[in-house]
């Protein structure tokens, strides 16, 4: 940076902001060789080659000054071709940046939910899905409410039926309170094996599958799967 950019200004080249604490848009360092100096009076904005100030919800530079329109990047958020501090009524916040509809969210693909479910509207947000705690309304699954208790949570063995010889063998069941498939526990050693085991099964509402308990010398008690209710059978044993 050339030793004649007086303190406290900041400097932009090519609409990257090199100085004065703004966030880098670029990681090239290249560009900064031939700066053009915001005037003091930009305060914490940013300026156009002509050394105009930005709007203040502009980051990194603009292509006109004191344009919430012209912003090379948005300080805040951005929506219908605006830089906004927030998200206007009706909108929601989007991937960090930007403010949507709901109708925007409602259409969004949503990849990591396994039932097809789309994306939810939680606290001003559209996200993929409810937070920790909360759980979608079965009457409007686009919204979520708290869970009463434990969330609900579906898991799933690829071969159907699970094997549980271990603790460590246990531990993808933790949080669990619906089990898709077969639970065969064949523990033959171990130590207090029962409230470890608790610590990753206690959860357990439901097995929709079979419960098949085999040369389990170690377990004196069912005492870890205390919050089991209902075993469908959906497989029955041969």
């Amino acid at each position: 940076m050339p030793s004649d950019v007086p303190f406290g200004d900041r400097v932009v080249v090519d609409g990257l902001d090199c100085a004065g604490g703004a966030i880098w848009l670029s990681a090239s360092l290249t560009p900064c060789l031939s700066p053009t100096v915001c005037p003091s009076t930009c305060g914490k904005r940013a300026c156009t080659e002509n050394h105009e100030c930005c709007h203040p919800e502009c980051l990194g530079s603009c292509s006109a000054p004191d344009n919430d329109t012209a912003c090379v990047a948005c300080r805040h958020y951005y929506y219908a071709g605006v830089c906004v501090p927030s998200c206007p009524p009706n909108t929601y916040r989007f991937e960090g940046w930007r403010c949507v509809d709901r109708d925007f969210c409602a259409n969004i693909p949503n990849a990591e939910s396994s039932d097809s479910e789309g994306f939810v509207i939680h606290d001003g947000e559209c996200m993929q899905e409810c937070p920790s705690g909360f759980i979608r309304n079965g009457s409007q699954s686009m919204y979520c409410i708290p869970c009463e208790g434990p969330c609900p949570k579906v898991c799933e063995e690829e071969k159907k039926t699970k094997t549980i010889d271990s603790v460590t063998s246990a531990q993808m069941l933790q949080g669990c309170t619906i089990f898709k498939g077969n639970l065969l526990i064949n523990i033959r050693r171990g130590n207090n094996i029962a409230s470890e085991l608790e610590n990753f099964m206690g959860l357990i509402e439901i097995v929709t599958g079979y419960v098949k308990i085999r040369h389990s010398h170690a377990l004196v008690s069912l005492s870890f799967l205390k919050n089991l209710r209902q075993i469908l059978g959906e497989e029955q044993l041969e």
